[in-house]
């Protein structure tokens, strides 16, 4: 006789009790849900502002209840912003809405705590077509589902990965297309694939958050440990609690690398953790890919703003999605100087809470692949949370930290809405001051901007900050998309790395026309220390061959076939670039540098990293050029990229990143740093280090999958 669990029993008997309920009761309007708090008014006077807190709605007069009753009418966020497939198999759909009813956990239980749970907004009358027969088949669905679960690995901490396809719209882009810019022609206009089926006109949408928070230790801690104590880490276990403390987790930053479905829990970081979405007030979020289905599952869009710095599309397409989006989502679609579009590739996050202003900065998009949950790939995360200052406080602009400076030129440069720049002030950037904001802006850039832009900005950021370094060099990029590489560029990014603003490469590049140019001496001991040096972290075909997911995997892993067939293609600095997670796919894009001459004290001195978007090519970080009759100096930059720039050594203002460093240690080779020792504490390594050369292999080039 087969065993029944209690749950299962209570689920045949509602199967049963529904069976025989008449059609027209289930038909019944909804009921009444949960307090809402209204997040954007139709007033004037409403503000964007990081720093405006939510506000509850007060409850109808009479009602009788503690929630405020939803108006039939009213247009909800998971009616009007998600894209549905046009064509819908009806048993996967039917699937679904039981799957979004009942959540259920690792073990198999069914989790009944209300907050999980968002209520469908639609398909209700829906359910007086069931009947017994049917209740029963999707019970036995949701057992099967159960003892797939628990077959996993305990210390795994998995939940099951959607597997649901991308939504589509004019304005958010499929999360099926390649990691990479639309077109290779400078200044043209980058517009997302139409749909037929128009962004915020769609069926409505039943979105519950099904999967259970990942349980472990609250990061939480005073303020005056987190420079001298570790992070915890999360020791998996039945009895675990959720990691999804509230209030300010890192005052100092920190880097951590993505969870991954089916790998044990390690300092990792899940989109759940990063949002904190109990008290999240506003969220401005920016992205390449877009799922919004699955974002918007992650957020309490009962409490919170949401602005999305999406993709430019046409105007009059534009127009249509603001005003088709509910009151509390606002769109902002960047555009260039001369009313150009640039590719939207940053990927940072602007996350305002109560207590304080959580700035994200990932080489995630938003994608649940992207943020681990089909198991195949993994990222890295810089995130940082700055405390709300007193009321009626704000910084001055002349007292800004370069971090500061800089990200709220790259967010007026987007077109974000003063009022959330000027909310910047509002918050405590102080321990920002140890660190750089290094971006790029789409478009030209003339006169002094250009110097604050793209590699040249990262240089500038390395001269700020007291980095800069006439002495060898050891680099390492960590890229998921590789350019039309050339020695210039590569020698370029080197001299950015050592605190150059562009210039002495230009001038070399520029001084001569291209058929008579020599290089000088200097170029030639550069060239040398590059070949020595600089390693470029790509993974080979085999690697991505052998991954989890096979090479189904390596879409958003690009390099083009005949940029690598190229004889100025700089073959010789690549190395395999392995996840030190085996399986694990790298999207991460990471810049280690460090000088080859380590003190002898063992003292990490000028080392520093980048976490960010940008991948190693010009589209990311710019081409200077010289006209040739002004001599202005232009730098273009086709994509929109952001990072941040962390120092080992941390000044004694800012303190050090919220984890622990260690002593450097050589590898086997002399001439090799071992980055890992170097950053440990600092920034993470995902991959194997040195990494081998290709050898006979090749690496992996796009559209292979």
């Amino acid at each position: 006789m087969s065993y029944q669990s209690s749950d299962e029993d209570d689920d045949l008997n509602k199967a049963i009790a529904l069976s025989l309920q008449d059609a027209e009761q289930l038909s019944s309007p909804a009921p009444k849900r949960p307090v809402v708090i209204d997040l954007i008014s139709d007033d004037d006077t409403d503000t964007d502002d990081l720093d405006q807190p939510a506000v509850r709605d007060k409850p109808p007069s009479g009602s009788g209840q503690k929630g405020s009753v939803v108006p039939d009418n009213e247009i909800k966020l998971e009616e009007s912003l998600v894209i549905r497939p046009q064509v819908r198999n009806a048993e996967t759909k039917h699937a679904n809405s039981q799957a979004a009813a009942k959540p259920v956990n690792q073990s198999g239980q069914e989790l009944s705590k209300p907050s999980d749970i968002k209520e469908p907004t639609a398909m209700m009358s829906g359910l007086g077509g069931l009947d017994r027969k049917k209740m029963e088949e999707e019970r036995l669905a949701r057992a099967e589902k159960r003892k797939a679960i628990s077959s996993q690995p305990e210390n795994s901490d998995v939940a099951e990965p959607p597997l649901k396809k991308a939504i589509l719209g004019p304005g958010l882009k499929s999360s099926g297309m390649s990691d990479r810019p639309l077109t290779d022609k400078p200044g043209g206009r980058n517009v997302a694939g139409k749909s037929d089926t128009k962004l915020m006109k769609s069926e409505p949408a039943m979105l519950a958050d099904i999967e259970r928070f990942t349980p472990g230790p609250d990061d939480t801690r005073r303020l005056e440990e987190t420079s001298r104590t570790k992070m915890p880490e999360a020791q998996p276990s039945k009895d675990q609690q959720p990691r999804m403390g509230s209030g300010v987790q890192y005052p100092h930053g920190v880097v951590k690398q993505t969870w991954a479905f089916g790998f044990p829990r390690s300092g990792d970081i899940k989109i759940e953790e990063v949002l904190q979405k109990n008290d999240l007030d506003l969220a401005v979020l920016s992205s390449f890919q877009w799922d919004q289905e699955w974002i918007l599952s992650k957020l309490d869009m009962a409490r919170t703003k949401l602005i999305l710095i999406a993709q430019a599309v046409p105007r009059d397409d534009q127009e249509e999605v603001r005003k088709s989006a509910p009151s509390n989502v606002r769109f902002c679609f960047p555009s260039n100087k001369d009313e150009t579009v640039s590719t939207m590739h940053s990927k940072l996050q602007l996350l305002a809470h109560p207590s304080h202003l959580r700035v994200v900065v990932p080489s995630a998009n938003l994608v649940p692949y992207d943020w681990g949950e089909t198991g195949v790939m993994e990222n890295t995360v810089f995130l940082i949370d700055l405390p709300r200052l007193a009321a009626n406080k704000v910084v001055s602009i002349e007292n800004l930290t370069p971090f500061c400076r800089e990200l709220r030129r790259f967010l007026k440069a987007q077109g974000l809405d003063s009022k959330i720049t000027d909310s910047l002030l509002k918050f405590d950037f102080s321990q920002t001051a140890g660190l750089a904001f290094v971006h790029s802006i789409g478009g030209n850039h003339t006169e002094n901007d250009w110097k604050t832009i793209g590699y040249p900005g990262l240089g500038s950021a390395i001269q700020e900050l007291g980095l800069a370094n006439t002495g060898p060099l050891n680099v390492t990029f960590v890229s998921a998309s590789i350019g039309a590489l050339t020695d210039d560029f590569v020698l370029a990014i080197l001299l950015a790395c050592k605190g150059d603003d562009g210039l002495t490469e230009l001038t070399w590049r520029t001084s001569t026309s291209p058929a008579y140019r020599k290089r000088t001496t200097k170029e030639e001991t550069l060239l040398m220390e590059m070949e020595e040096g600089f390693r470029i972290m790509f993974p080979s075909h085999e690697t991505v061959r052998t991954s989890k997911n096979g090479t189904n995997s390596g879409g958003t892993i690009c390099l083009d076939p005949k940029y690598y067939q190229r004889e100025q293609f700089p073959k010789e600095l690549f190395r395999d670039c392995k996840s030190k997670r085996a399986g694990l796919l790298l999207h991460s894009k990471l810049l280690f540098t460090a000088p080859t001459h380590m003190n002898a004290d063992g003292d990490r001195g000028k080392a520093w990293a980048y976490v960010g978007s940008a991948n190693l090519s010009e589209s990311a970080w710019g081409r200077l050029t010289k006209n040739k009759s002004t001599k202005q100096v232009k730098l273009y930059c086709r994509n929109w990229e952001c990072g941040v720039v962390i120092p080992v050594n941390r000044s004694a203002s800012s303190q050090n990143i919220d984890t622990p460093a260690t002593m450097p240690r050589q590898t086997a080779q002399d001439h090799d740093i071992d980055i890992s020792s170097i950053f440990e504490g600092v920034v993470p390594v995902p991959m194997d280090y040195p990494g081998l050369e290709y050898g006979q292999g090749r690496p992996w080039f796009r559209n292979e999958q």
